[in-house]
């Protein structure tokens, strides 16, 4: 056989998804969940796509100004690097 029967102590098995949730969140620095809403919050915005996704083909769209499903995936590439560099800061008590 491949594979090994896994079993779980009842005492730490949830019942719901409420504690599986607050272990996660409280897992989860408060600081690196401001950074990733500001950094939401820049990437949202005209500037953004004006000046840098524009410089990307086919990232916006020229008659509406507006992302298009690349330039979505372009900003989300921004917003998971500069999540990860805020987390490295954190970590190492810079920020």
């Amino acid at each position: 056989m491949d594979s090994e029967t896994i079993t779980v102590a009842s005492s730490k098995r949830p019942s719901d998804m409420n504690p599986v949730l607050s272990d996660i969140l409280s897992s989860i620095p408060a600081k690196l969940l401001i950074f990733i809403y500001l950094i939401y919050i820049l990437i949202s915005t005209d500037v953004f796509n004006q000046r840098i996704l524009a410089r990307f083909d086919d990232a916006v769209d020229e008659g509406t100004n507006l992302p298009t499903t690349w330039g979505h995936t372009i900003a989300g590439l921004f917003l998971v690097f500069l999540t990860a560099g805020v987390d490295a800061l954190i970590k190492a008590g810079i920020v």
